[in-house]
């Protein structure tokens, strides 16, 4: 099997493991920033493409859709093991919005309602949620 290196880390935290950001301190220490050097545009405004708002709810991936080219698959989860609202926000030009499983198969009665880019959500304690964002 060859020789093999990890890494962990220990996070002492008083309160919660919600309360004290577990979660997104794991996220930073197994995926760290990575710079990338490049110029700037004069007048480039910085924007996030993707983001949620309520911390409970994880934004997973974001990746090009298999099948469907004019389509991005979004995948979330609810980490923190209750119901949670959350509304889902791109910059990106959206028309239309589908819950699809986890192979990308667009659900019978998946549509979701998107206005100016902005979905709402209701997810179950760790539920996954999978959509298919279809663009203009």
């Amino acid at each position: 099997m060859g020789s093999h290196e990890f890494s962990y880390a220990v996070y002492p935290h008083s309160g919660t493991f919600q309360s004290a950001g577990v979660i997104q301190h794991a996220y930073n220490f197994n995926q760290p920033l990575s710079v990338v050097p490049g110029s700037v545009c004069e007048g480039f405004k910085g924007r996030s493409f993707f983001s949620v708002d309520n911390p409970a709810v994880i934004l997973e991936t974001v990746k090009i859709a298999e099948s469907i080219t004019s389509a991005a698959v979004v995948r979330l989860y609810e980490a923190y093991g209750g119901h949670a609202r959350t509304r889902l926000s791109t910059s990106l030009p959206v028309k239309r919005v589908m819950k699809c499983n986890l192979l990308e198969i667009p659900d019978d009665d998946g549509a979701v309602p998107c206005s100016c880019g902005d979905v709402e959500l209701s997810l179950r304690p760790f539920q996954i949620t999978t959509l298919l964002l279809y663009f203009e």
